[in-house]
C-alpha cells in the first residue's frame, strides 16, 4: 500500500503537465500513489493524461471549479496517511518525497512540511527562496501577510488537513487560510533545502489575480486574528466593504503594493527568461513601487547568505472587538482597561496604538484620577532615548509612549508585523483629547512654551471647542526649574482641578518633567511637542499630504534650518542605519509587555 498520496490539480496545464508528471514518477521515494483531478481542462491536458498507463496514477475529472475544491476531492479520495501536494507546471527535485518523509518521520510534532523552492523560467532556475524554516517564524511571518509556505512543496498529515477542513474553495487564493488553520493544531516546519522548481511565468494565478489574492490574505490573517481574540468571524462581503470604506490613501498602497508585487513577478519570470535585462529593469521598478517589500526580500536573503538567527517569532497578539477592519486589518490593540502592548524599538519601547485607543486610555485614566504618562515619540526623540541610558529607562516606565513620527510607524511595522493605520501625531491628539475633554467637562492644564504662545493657544482652543474648560496655563521659564520651583508648580497643577496636564516643552525637556512628575500628580500627563505652537499658529504644520508621506521633517527642517539641520540629517540618517542593521539580524517579535 502507498504510504504518500500526492494531490495534482490540473486545468489547461500544457505544455508544462508532462514534465510535472514525469518528475513525480522519477522520485527516489517508489512508495507514492499520483491523485490527478482534472479540472474542467480545454487544452488537451486530458488527452495527456488519459495517455498515461501507470496503475500509481489515478485520474479524477470534474467540472471546472477551481484549484481548491480539485484539492478537496483528492482529499476526500485519499487512502494514505500521508499527503503531498503538486502543481501541473511545477518540477519536483528526484528527493523531494524521500527528504520530506524522512523529516515527518523524525518529527512526529510537525504536521504541515514545505520545502525552499527555485523559481523556473523559460531558460533557466533561479535562486533558492528565503522561506523561515521554523513553526513561530512561519507563523509569525503569516499572520502579517507574508510569505512563508509554498503550496505546491507540501507535505503533510492527512488526518489533520481533514480535521481543518481542507481548502477553503472561495476564490483565488485557496492556501493561506489553511496554513493558519494547521498552524493553529499542529507544528509547521520548512525544509532548508529547494527541492521544487516553482514555475514563473505572467500567465500564473498569482501575476493575473495579485490584488485579489492580497485581499484574500488580508482577510485570512484577519479572521485568524479575530479567532484567537475570541471574536466572531467576519464575512468576506463585510471586509470588502470595510476595505472600500478605508481612506483613499490607504487603497491607493494598498494597490500600489498589489502592482508592487505583479510587477515582481514578472520581473523574476523576465530575468529567467530569454530578455534578462528588462527583467532586472523591472525588478528595480518593482522595488520602488513599493519599498517596504523590497526591504523585506532583501532582510531573508541577507539573513540567510550571512547565516544570522532569525530572532523569536511569535506572532502578534490578537486583534479586539473595538478595532476598526477598515483602517488596519492586523493593528495591535488591547482592551481600554489596560494601557496598549508595546514593542521594543532600538531598547525604547513602543505603543502599537491609535487615536481611539490613545484618547480612550488617557481619558479613562483622567476619570478616575488615576496618575499616567502618555508621550508621542518621532524619530528624534527615539533616537535621543535610546542614546541616553537614564532617559530611556524613564521613557520605557511610561505608561503610553504613542509613535508620533511615520518612521516609526513603518520601523514597528518593518521589525514586528505592527500593522497601525496611521501614527499618532501630538498635535493631532491634542486636538482630540480638548475635544473629549470638552464633551466630559473635564478641564486641562496646559504647561510649557512662552506666555505669548499659551495666550493665542487658550484663544484659539475656546474658539474650537467653546464647551473647553482650561484649569489653567504656565509658562516655566526656560532654564531648568530648581526642585522647589518645580514642586511649586506641581502644587498648581494639583490644585487647579485639572482631569489632564498637557505638556509642551519638547523633547526631551518634557520628558524628563513627565517623568518626575509621575506619583506625585493624580491625573495623567500628556507630552505633545511642538503641538502648543502649531495650534497657537506660531508655527506653520506641514500639509498633510508631507505627514502621510513621512516628510513632516523636511518641511520643518525648511522652516527652522539652522535650529533643525543637526537633529534630522544626522538623527534620521542613524535612525536609517540602525533600522536596516535590525531587519538584517531579525528583531524580536514579541511585545515587550509579554517578557519578563
Amino acid at each position: 500500500m502507498a504510504e504518500v498520496t500526492v494531490f495534482m490539480p490540473v486545468y489547461n496545464a500544457l505544455p508544462y503537465l508532462p514534465e510535472a508528471v514525469e518528475s513525480i514518477r522519477r522520485q527516489s521515494f517508489r512508495d507514492w500513489c499520483l491523485l490527478v483531478v482534472d479540472d474542467g481542462s480545454t487544452d488537451g491536458s486530458s488527452a495527456y493524461l488519459r495517455g498515461l498507463e501507470d496503475p500509481r496514477i489515478c485520474v479524477l475529472r470534474q467540472a471546472h471549479q477551481g484549484p481548491a475544491t480539485a484539492s478537496n476531492w483528492a482529499l476526500a479520495r485519499c487512502g494514505t496517511p500521508l499527503f503531498a501536494r503538486m502543481d501541473a507546471d511545477d518540477v519536483a527535485e528526484p528527493t523531494r518525497l524521500e527528504e520530506q518523509l524522512a523529516f515527518l518521520r523524525r518529527h512526529p510534532e510537525v504536521g504541515l512540511l514545505g520545502t525552499q523552492i527555485r523559481p523556473l523560467g523559460a531558460a533557466r532556475a533561479g535562486r533558492p527562496s528565503c522561506l523561515p524554516t521554523e513553526h513561530g517564524a512561519i507563523m509569525a511571518d503569516l499572520l502579517r501577510g507574508r510569505h512563508a509556505l509554498c503550496n505546491p512543496t507540501l507535505m503533510g498529515r492527512t488526518e489533520l488537513l481533514r480535521q481543518v477542513g481542507g481548502y477553503r474553495a472561495d476564490g483565488v487564493l485557496e492556501d493561506w487560510t489553511m496554513f493558519l488553520n494547521m498552524g493553529r493544531c499542529t507544528e509547521l516546519a520548512n525544509l532548508d533545502r529547494p527541492l521544487l522548481r516553482y514555475r514563473m511565468h505572467a500567465a500564473s494565478t498569482n501575476a493575473r489575480h495579485t490584488a485579489e489574492l492580497r485581499a484574500r490574505v488580508a482577510y485570512a490573517c484577519q479572521q485568524a486574528q479575530r479567532q484567537l481574540a475570541g471574536l466572531p468571524p467576519l464575512d468576506y462581503a463585510e471586509f470588502q466593504a470595510a476595505r472600500r470604506a478605508a481612506p483613499a490613501w490607504h487603497r491607493a498602497l494598498w494597490a500600489m503594493e498589489a502592482y508592487a508585487m505583479t510587477q515582481y513577478q514578472r520581473a523574476v519570470a523576465e530575468s529567467l527568461g530569454p530578455r534578462p535585462l528588462g527583467g532586472r529593469v523591472r525588478l528595480a521598478w518593482a522595488a520602488c513601487c513599493a519599498p517596504p517589500l523590497a526591504l523585506q526580500r532583501l532582510a531573508r536573503v541577507l539573513r540567510k547568505r550571512l547565516k544570522l538567527p532569525a530572532g523569536s517569532a511569535s506572532p502578534p497578539p490578537p486583534v479586539t472587538s473595538h478595532q476598526p477592519p477598515a483602517t488596519s486589518h492586523q493593528s495591535l490593540v488591547t482592551s481600554r482597561e489596560a494601557w496598549p502592548a508595546k514593542y521594543d524599538l532600538f531598547g525604547v519601547k513602543i505603543s502599537a496604538t491609535d487615536y481611539e485607543e490613545a484618547v480612550g486610555a488617557i481619558l479613562d485614566a483622567a476619570r478616575r484620577r488615576e496618575p499616567a504618562v502618555a508621550s508621542c515619540q518621532a524619530v528624534h526623540a527615539v533616537m535621543t532615548a535610546a542614546r541616553d541610558p537614564a532617559l530611556r529607562q524613564a521613557v520605557n516606565g511610561f505608561d503610553m509612549v504613542a509613535p508620533d513620527g511615520q518612521p516609526v510607524r513603518w520601523a514597528l511595522r518593518l521589525l514586528h508585523g505592527v500593522r497601525l493605520s496611521d501614527r499618532v501625531y501630538g498635535p493631532e491628539l491634542m486636538r482630540r483629547l480638548c475635544r473629549e475633554a470638552a464633551a466630559a467637562q473635564l478641564g486641562i492644564y496646559l504647561y510649557g512654551s512662552s506666555p505669548e504662545v499659551l495666550r493665542r493657544l487658550r484663544r484659539n482652543l475656546v474658539a474650537e471647542d467653546p464647551g473647553l474648560v482650561i484649569a489653567g496655563a504656565e509658562s516655566p521659564p526656560f532654564r531648568p526649574l530648581e526642585p522647589a520651583e518645580e514642586e511649586e508648580a506641581l502644587r498648581r497643577i494639583e490644585a487647579s482641578g485639572a482631569g489632564l496636564v498637557l505638556v509642551g516643552l519638547g523633547a526631551p525637556k518634557q520628558d524628563w518633567f513627565a517623568h518626575r512628575a509621575r506619583g506625585r500628580l493624580r491625573l495623567p500627563v500628556v507630552c505633545v511637542g511642538a503641538a502648543f505652537d502649531f495650534h497657537a499658529g506660531t508655527k506653520p504644520m506641514a500639509p498633510a499630504w508631507m505627514q502621510r508621506a513621512g516628510l513632516e521633517w523636511l518641511f520643518r527642517l525648511r522652516c527652522e534650518p539652522r535650529r533643525l539641520a543637526r537633529r534630522y540629517l544626522v538623527t534620521n540618517t542613524i535612525f536609517l542605519a540602525r533600522l536596516a542593521r535590525a531587519i538584517v539580524r531579525g528583531p524580536t517579535r514579541r511585545g515587550l509587555d509579554e517578557i519578563p
